[in-house]
């Protein structure tokens, strides 16, 4: 389970690091607009990381005591809490997808 959210956490930076490098290579100059989507992705990488770690050695130390206690609240925050970060970093790229598309049909329009 621990390595679960290694990968999980490398996945989560690797995402963040390619949705901002695919905007800024794509329009730079609207590539700001969603780095604070890709922060919250790195985030959800950096907060797994260090989360499977700290998990891994609160197991050796149980382990080692003969008191192994499985604690289902740790990882139900986990989850939540990546789930919540990955559902706004969407809206984010949503929005700021959807501000783009409307401002490109205005510079479209006939003049009048």
């Amino acid at each position: 389970m621990i390595f679960v959210f290694l990968k999980s956490g490398l996945g989560f930076v690797g995402a963040g690091s390619a949705l901002a490098a695919a905007y800024h290579r794509q329009d730079e100059d609207f590539a700001p607009n969603i780095w604070p989507a890709a922060a919250l992705l790195i985030g959800n990488g950096a907060f797994l990381l260090v989360f499977a770690t700290r998990r891994y050695y609160t197991v050796i130390e149980a382990l080692r005591r003969n008191k192994f206690l499985i604690n289902a609240y740790d990882t139900l925050f986990a989850v939540g809490f990546t789930s919540l970060n990955t559902a706004a970093s969407l809206v984010i790229v949503w929005r700021a997808e959807q501000s783009k598309a409307s401002s490109k049909e205005t510079s479209n329009a006939p003049k009048q």
